[in-house]
């Protein structure tokens, strides 16, 4: 190339981001990418979001299940750690949480004078402080007639107290009738906690009776799984029963109601393709239900019904069905497969891998009848075989290194069938909430990285397959959906590493880009930095903004290497990238 002559150089970098391997490697290839995914090898801005619920859910929403009754009418239910919830189609909010204990008090209520605070006499209530309990029927007890849902304050043996939400006019009690009290299971744990009380850790640690400073007792939040037989919701709470909602209650939405002879600690549970309902229980023990009866769990000769105890990691932490008669167990440490057999023993099972344990019950999908999930330190799939996630060493480091490990159990998955891609959101350190997240083209295998805060997801199986997903804020909200997000606008970036458009030691000038973006909506700001040395300091910068109707760029910018980075923030802003052309010149400068 003659001096001052131009040359049109095509950008065509390779789909997915690397980052973690050093700017020679990286030369060329995408390395920062903000709610941008790769489709047929070219990026684009992802979709945007609208709110679908109008009631906030109590706690944050950890699990979310979509599914359809006999009639095709839509459902999907959301579980935190204080409730389980059932939305109906428009998003109509319905607390089917299933009560512990219910009854008859005489005379419970006692208050003082002057204050909000009541004490219930309730002997062997088994409460704890936030738990939620109900009352119908009662008469006024110093000025106060305690009726419907409060939360519990405090506890003690054959008492508890709650807040009524305005002060009594006087010290009275014990009365207000005969009064019928609902009791909600008990809350769960909302971020996990080490134990620090008195008697955590190592035998002969710390002084007798003072909480300890460090604990290897480690209190899960708690973490509902959920799955449907046919028309009706089954779920669980880790350590807890088989609960079951059935639709056919509309327009009563009562509450869930325990499965009987289910096991009563159950880790998480699943519905297997032939229609067995698996419990993974304490002590790595596996317990399944008869085929196509849920509520028969005692093995006798006339059933199908079984208990496995699998060997390989502490707990169990998930389970899944892959199709093709074979269904996942994944322990903390290994993936176990299960192999229908129709047999006496009715499943074989099978250790498949070590050391691929799951992080948490949620970070696993199944797609097309492969297993893709999120281990301790790296991402795995199983095909037949375990293995890594191909490419994954691009972003492994980067993930695994910010990683909140204490608040791993809340990482979660998600397949968007639209674009065929896995999802993974995360903690990173300093977070209580998983507002990380890789994302993996199951089509190419290239890898994106950004930032979302989102705590749960779901989708319907067929028809509208897009994803809903919970915020911190208690609402669910429906993604893919327009380009901004509940009508603001969504921040999207893509970051290229300083690259040589010119092999050789030459300087040159970059004298124009010929802009190339498929269905451009709004402004994109780009901003080009030039650089002599990699390890150097940019040696030249320029920020433009590309409208709609730009083709030719003007640019003045010097440099051996050029990185770019482009952004959109406004209000219906979208872009995908093409084949823009970088028009080069040489100045005539060697170093």
């Amino acid at each position: 190339m003659a001096d001052g002559e131009f040359d049109p150089v095509p950008l065509t970098p390779p789909p997915g981001v690397v980052k973690t391997e050093s700017d020679r490697v990286e030369e060329g290839r995408w390395t920062d990418t903000q709610w941008m995914r790769f489709v047929n090898g070219r990026p684009q801005k992802m979709g945007g979001w609208l709110k679908q619920t109008t009631s906030i859910a109590s706690g944050t929403l950890r699990t979310l299940h979509a599914w359809r009754d006999l009639s095709s009418i839509e459902y999907m239910a959301g579980g935190t750690y204080q409730k389980l919830y059932v939305y109906e189609r428009d998003f109509t909010q319905h607390d089917i949480t299933p009560i512990d204990d219910s009854g008859t008090l005489t005379d419970p209520f006692s208050t003082t004078d002057g204050s909000s605070i009541v004490t219930v006499t309730h002997a062997s209530h088994n409460r704890h402080p936030s738990d939620v309990v109900s009352y119908t029927g009662a008469s006024a007890v110093g000025g106060l007639t305690i009726d419907g849902q409060y939360e519990v304050l405090t506890t003690a043996s054959g008492t508890y107290t709650i807040d009524a939400g305005s002060d009594a006019t006087s010290t009275a009690g014990p009365g207000g009738g005969s009064v019928d009290y609902e009791y909600e299971i008990p809350i769960g744990v909302e971020l996990g906690i080490y134990g620090l009380g008195y008697g955590a850790g190592p035998y002969g640690t710390g002084t007798y009776g003072t909480e300890r400073p460090f604990s290897t007792i480690f209190i899960e939040p708690r973490i509902w799984s959920m799955d449907h037989f046919g028309r009706i919701l089954l779920a669980a709470y880790n350590g807890g029963s088989l609960y079951k909602f059935d639709p056919a209650d509309v327009p009563a939405f009562g509450r869930a109601t325990v499965v009987a002879d289910a096991p009563t600690d159950i880790r998480y549970m699943f519905v297997t393709e032939e229609r067995f309902v698996f419990a993974l229980c304490e002590g790595m023990r596996v317990d399944w239900a008869s085929q196509n009866d849920y509520t028969l769990w005692t093995p006798a000769d006339d059933n199908t019904a079984n208990t496995r105890t699998l060997a390989e990691g502490t707990k169990l932490i998930a389970g899944a069905s892959l199709g093709n008669h074979v269904s996942c167990v994944w322990s903390d440490f290994a993936l176990y497969i299960f192999q229908y057999t129709g047999t006496n023993a009715i499943f074989s099972s099978r250790l498949a891998g070590r050391n691929c344990g799951l992080a948490s019950p949620s970070a696993k999908v199944t797609v097309n009848g492969i297993a893709y999930w999120m281990g301790h330190t790296n991402f795995y799939l199983y095909n037949g075989a375990v293995a890594f996630i191909p490419n994954v060493e691009n972003i492994r480091a980067y993930v695994f290194d910010r990683l909140n490990a204490e608040q791993a159990y809340l990482c979660w998955a998600q397949y968007v069938a639209k674009y065929n891609e896995v999802i993974w959101f995360y903690i990173a350190l300093g977070d209580t909430q998983p507002s990380y997240y890789a994302l993996l083209s199951l089509n190419d295998y290239s890898w994106a990285t950004g930032q979302m805060l989102r705590t749960a997801g779901t989708s319907f199986s067929h028809g509208d397959t897009r994803p809903y997903m919970a915020g911190d804020d208690g609402h669910i909200y429906l993604h893919e959906e327009g380009v901004n997000g509940d009508g603001e606008a969504v921040l999207a970036s893509i970051r290229l590493a300083p690259s040589s458009l010119m092999k050789g030691a030459q300087i040159f000038n970059i004298d124009g880009m010929v802009a190339d973006f498929e269905n451009q909506s709004g402004d994109i700001t780009v901003t080009f930095e030039g650089w002599d040395r990699l390890r150097k300091p940019t040696v030249d910068t320029q920020t433009i903004t590309i409208t709609e109707d730009d083709d030719l760029i003007d640019l003045r910018l010097e440099g051996r290497y050029i990185s770019l980075e482009m952004t959109t923030d406004v209000v219906d802003g979208y872009f995908r990238f093409g084949k823009p052309d970088v028009l080069i010149s040489s100045n005539g400068t060697r170093r």
